[in-house]
Formats: structure tokens, C-alpha cells, sequence
């Protein structure tokens, strides 16, 4: 499973999900991951 060092998957969801969860959960784990640490700031286009 996806987890960050600072933002588990698991704290996210407030509960364990399975080895492989579905693409649409991690998604929005790393959607909320991405904006409680400001990385918009770091994305040159």
C-alpha cells in the first residue's frame, strides 16, 4: 500500500484497508496529502 512517512493511509481513512486498495482511495489520499503540505508551491509548469 501507498503511505508517506508523515501521512499514513491508514490515519487518512481511520481504519486498515486491504494489501492493494482501489485506485479512486488512494487518489484521494494523495489529493489531501498534497494539499495539507502546500505542494502546489513546488509544481513549475
Amino acid at each position: 500500500c501507498l503511505n508517506f512517512v508523515d501521512y499514513l493511509f491508514d490515519k487518512h481513512f481511520d481504519q486498515s484497508f486491504t494489501k492493494f486498495p482501489p485506485r479512486n482511495l488512494i487518489y484521494d489520499s494523495i489529493q489531501e496529502y498534497a494539499e495539507q503540505n502546500n505542494v502546489r508551491q513546488y509544481i513549475y509548469i
